[in-house]
């Protein structure tokens, strides 16, 4: 019988050792996916969200839903066990008032900057109700949609169901983009999927 090349045993030696790591990732601790959390969110612009109902009580809703449809087995493959309870999000998301739209550009509302505490934070996490899941939690808590710069930043945060301490977080922002305004404030969203799978702890 003919030894394969070395360049093919090494290559097949790589895959095996990335499968393996997939498997053991996705055997670990189940995560439950809360949702997107707009509730502390600031839709900054001097010229854009000029319609305040649509975008505080309608596009929320709109925006969780795609991800769900869209998104959400991606990230079950890769950072799995994976369930969804959106419920906790849907009440905070139902909060969100038409004081939240800036319409001013720069200072005090570029994407650097953040009127999310580490406080704050925490008081989502503990708030959620998530009954009969344990494990980890994972919120997108959207910190800011900031038009002059074409950019949307949250926190990508995981924490324990038990005792609600945040053991993994990343604030990223991430480019706007696409055709209409669903779709436009919908891609960083998109954009921060990688670092959900990154993040996890």
């Amino acid at each position: 019988m003919k030894s394969l090349p070395v360049h093919l045993l090494v290559v097949g030696f790589i895959a095996a050792l990335s499968a393996s790591a997939a498997y053991a990732r996705k055997s670990t601790t189940p995560v439950t996916f809360i949702g997107i959390d707009y509730s502390l969110c600031r839709f900054i612009g001097a010229g854009d969200f000029s319609d305040p109902t649509q975008v505080t009580t309608y596009y929320p809703g709109v925006w969780n839903t795609l991800f769900i449809k869209e998104k959400l087995e991606d990230l079950d493959k890769a950072i799995g066990p994976l369930a969804a309870v959106v419920k906790p999000v849907e009440a905070n998301n139902a909060k969100v008032t038409p004081a939240q739209i800036i319409h001013e550009d720069g200072g005090d509302w570029s994407s650097t900057m953040s009127t999310i505490s580490e406080r704050d934070r925490l008081a989502l996490v503990k708030g959620y109700a998530i009954p009969n899941h344990h494990g980890l939690g994972l919120v997108l808590i959207m910190d800011r949609l900031v038009k002059m710069e074409e950019l949307g930043c949250g926190w990508v945060t995981y924490f324990d169901i038990d005792s609600r301490s945040i053991t993994a977080e990343e604030r990223v922002c991430a480019d706007a983009g696409g055709f209409g305004f669903r779709n436009y404030w919908f891609n960083p969203i998109k954009e921060m999927l990688r670092t959900m799978k990154k993040v996890k702890p």
